[in-house]
């Protein structure tokens, strides 16, 4: 099915048609981003606007459509896949970074709303994942960077263990220690 996850009504389209195919669903994945690069004060208004949309609006657009059911029928996950960027900082990257920000924030923020409904939040923290998103950047030399079929399993775990943070590397989580330092 056609989704545009910055408009909610695409997203209600969406959902609705998953619903009628499939049933209500269990579990949501939001992993839609995208990355310009650049200096902050040489970003033109239309691309702020369209990273602030496509990385976050499109989160809550997709959270608000499909978590009343879960939290109706008691149960339900939702992955709002981030990125590492969410906790560090990347000079050329400050829109997406920002974004990546809210994401995390608006995560936790949620879950501890909806808590002891059966539904739980994750947000998935990946490393720089070897992609189209990244494909003709050229990256500073050791900068993790991790496959998209490992971002997948990370994602599909947190359905069972509901972890609310999933780092990709694991060992990427050793960050907050060593930040709190």
């Amino acid at each position: 099915a056609r989704l545009d996850v910055t408009e909610r009504r695409s997203f209600t389209a969406f959902l609705g048609a998953v619903e009628a195919a499939s049933g209500p669903p269990d579990v949501l994945v939001n992993n839609a981003g995208i990355m310009p690069l650049g200096p902050f004060l040489n970003e033109e208004e239309a691309v702020i606007e369209r990273t602030i949309a496509v990385n976050l609006t499109g989160v809550i657009n997709g959270m608000r459509v499909a978590l009343p059911g879960m939290v109706e029928r008691g149960r339900g996950h939702v992955a709002n896949v981030a990125s590492m960027m969410a906790k560090l900082a990347l000079p050329g990257a400050a829109v997406y970074t920002a974004t990546k920000h809210a994401v995390l924030g608006l995560t936790d923020t949620v879950r501890e709303e909806i808590a002891g409904s059966g539904v739980t939040l994750t947000t998935v923290l990946p490393s720089i994942t070897r992609t189209e998103l990244i494909s003709g950047i050229p990256l500073p030399r050791g900068l993790p960077t991790t496959d998209p079929e490992d971002v997948a399993r990370a994602t599909a775990d947190s359905c069972a263990n509901g972890r609310h943070e999933v780092h990709v590397p694991r060992w990427m989580g050793a960050y907050d220690a060593v930040e709190a330092a």
